[in-house]
């Protein structure tokens, strides 16, 4: 697929090696503005890993990365985020000792300017900073379902509780691009059928055009209208739901089945 003008993030010809090892292979595809796309591939195909170049993680090793047709190459991952980028990670990173909205009030920070020592004192602009930043922070824990768990310590909460706090910290960031990294991980059937029509309404209801890796296949297949599958690092199909399961390479590649022609 090649990079329209439409794209608000276009991979062309993107390569990364891990000493001998061939990570990510001559990578080409975009995200279409207001899409909401499904990379998918088996365990070690690489997923992750355009994530992380994508977000100033690891740098590329040739290739061009653009967010809304500027380059990503060569900018830090801080630099990124002000761009307008967020996304969850497959391991976890959720401030566990801090309260729900303690978590999603430091990422809501990122917007909001006071001084040192406004902070340290809580004179100036703190406090109606504070507040504007409370009632944010709440209402998006309103919009995932745990705002009733404002004041629970995170590292307490259900493991699909946490995930759905670490997309609630994306959100508080304001993002033009959401980044879900296999966000479904370690939840059961009907959790993961809940995490579906949570991740279409924040498509819906935020405007976002959202990338998704994940290994469930069945999520992807039901919420992301347009998928890309890659093994060993490389694209070996892209298209709609119905394309990518009849797909011989995604068969054979990601299910694991060998396709015998008739």
């Amino acid at each position: 697929m090649n990079a329209s003008d439409n794209a608000v993030l276009s991979l062309s010809r993107v390569n990364k090696f891990f000493g001998g090892v061939h990570a990510v292979a001559e990578m080409t595809f975009s995200v279409e503005k207001g899409g909401l796309t499904g990379l998918i591939g088996p365990n070690g195909a690489g997923k992750t890993t355009i994530f992380n170049l994508v977000t100033g993680v690891y740098p590329i090793d040739s290739g061009e990365i653009l967010f809304k047709g500027g380059s990503l190459v060569g900018r830090k991952s801080h630099d990124i985020i002000h761009l307008g980028i967020a996304r969850t990670f497959q391991n976890l990173r959720l401030f566990h000792r801090s309260t729900v909205l303690e978590n999603v009030m430091t990422a809501c920070q990122h917007h909001h300017r006071y001084s040192f020592f406004e902070a340290l004192s809580h004179l100036g602009r703190w406090k109606k900073e504070e507040k504007v930043i409370s009632a944010k922070s709440l209402e998006l824990l309103e919009r995932v379902g745990l705002a009733d768990r404002a004041y629970q310590a995170a590292g307490t909460l259900p493991y699909g509780y946490q995930r759905r706090l670490e997309i609630a910290r994306a959100l508080a960031l304001e993002p033009e691009l959401l980044l879900l990294d296999e966000p479904a991980a370690g939840m059961n059937p009907e959790e993961v059928q809940a995490l579906n029509g949570l991740i279409s309404d924040i498509h819906r209801d935020f405007s976002l055009t959202i990338l998704v890796i994940e290994h469930h296949m069945d999520l992807v297949m039901e919420i992301c209208p347009h998928i890309v599958c890659m093994n060993f690092g490389a694209k070996i199909a892209e298209g709609g739901p119905e394309e990518i399961q009849n797909h011989p390479e995604v068969l054979k590649a990601y299910l694991g089945e060998e396709v015998v022609d008739e």
